[in-house]
C-alpha cells in the first residue's frame, strides 16, 4: 500500500502523485485541508475524509491489554502469633457508686472542696477567713481558722488602742473609742466563727449561749481547742485533711 501512487485536488489543482504517507504529513501540516479530493491511480475522486476512514477503519486495532485483579497478600499467622484479647478496663467509678455496691478503684474523700484546695495557704488567708465569711453560720472552720481570727483580731485592737492614746482622741472616756468600734465591726463575723468552730467538733451552736454566763468561756475555750471531727458529721465535710498538723 505505501506504493500506491495519490493525487490531491485542493483549490482547483491537481497535485501529486504522492504516497501515503506524504499525504498524511500534508494532512498533519494543514497543507490541504479535509475538503480536498483524493484519487488513487485513476479511479475515481472522493473526499479525502472518506478515504482517511477508510484507512483507518482497516487497520489492524491492538487488542487492549486485560487486567488482572491484584491480589492482597495474605499473611499465615500462626495462633500463637495472634495478639491476645486486652483485658477489660478497671471500673473509675468515683466514690458515690459505694454505696450501690460497685466497686471502685477511687473513693472520694468526704473533705469540704474548698477547703481542701486552699489547705496550703498561709497563716493570715486563714485568719481573714472569718471576713470573707462575715455572717455564714452554717458550715464548719477548723482550729487554724479560729484561733488566727482571735490573734489578728487581738492585736489590731491593740494597735487601734495605743494610736488612740498616742494621739490623744476622746482623751476623757476611759475606753478605746477606735478599739470599740472595731470590736463592734467584727462581732458578727466573730459570732459565726465560733458557732462553726464549734460545729467542727460536731457540736451545736448553741452552745455559744454559755459565754453569757461569763464562767461558761472556759467550757467554750475546752471545746474551741479541740481537734474537728473526721470525715462528715451533721454540719458538714471534714475542713483538713488527716495528715494536717493543726486543724
Amino acid at each position: 500500500m505505501s506504493d500506491s501512487r495519490y493525487r490531491i485536488l485542493w483549490k482547483g489543482q491537481i497535485d501529486g502523485p504522492y504516497t501515503r504517507e506524504q499525504v498524511e504529513s500534508m494532512l498533519a501540516k494543514n497543507e490541504i485541508g479535509v475538503w480536498a479530493e483524493i484519487s488513487e491511480g485513476n479511479s475515481d475522486w472522493k473526499p479525502i475524509s472518506e478515504w482517511r476512514i477508510r484507512k483507518t477503519a482497516f487497520q489492524p486495532q491492538k487488542p487492549k491489554p486485560v487486567e488482572t485483579p491484584r491480589e492482597e497478600p495474605k499473611y499465615n499467622i500462626s495462633k500463637e502469633q495472634e495478639v491476645p484479647d486486652l483485658p477489660p478496663l478497671p471500673n473509675m467509678s468515683t466514690g458515690n457508686d459505694a454505696g450501690s455496691g460497685n466497686n471502685s478503684l477511687y473513693t472520694e474523700p468526704e473533705y469540704a472542696s474548698s477547703d481542701v484546695e486552699t489547705s496550703d495557704k498561709g497563716f493570715f488567708f486563714w485568719a481573714f477567713q472569718p471576713i470573707a465569711k462575715y455572717a455564714v453560720f452554717s458550715g464548719r472552720a477548723r482550729r487554724k481558722e479560729f484561733w488566727g481570727f482571735c490573734l489578728v483580731s487581738g492585736i489590731i485592737g491593740f494597735i487601734l488602742g495605743f494610736i488612740e492614746g498616742y494621739l490623744g482622741i476622746a482623751p476623757d472616756v476611759e475606753e478605746s473609742v477606735l478599739a470599740g468600734l472595731y470590736w463592734l465591726l467584727i462581732l458578727l463575723p466573730s459570732l459565726a466563727v465560733s458557732v462553726r468552730r464549734l460545729h467542727d467538733t460536731n457540736r451545736s451552736g448553741w452552745w455559744v449561749l454559755l459565754s453569757l454566763t461569763g464562767i461558761g468561756y472556759l467550757v467554750l475555750l475546752l471545746f474551741w481547742v479541740q481537734e474537728g471531727s473526721d470525715g462528715v458529721n451533721q454540719y458538714g465535710a471534714a475542713t483538713k485533711k488527716p495528715d494536717s498538723v493543726m486543724s
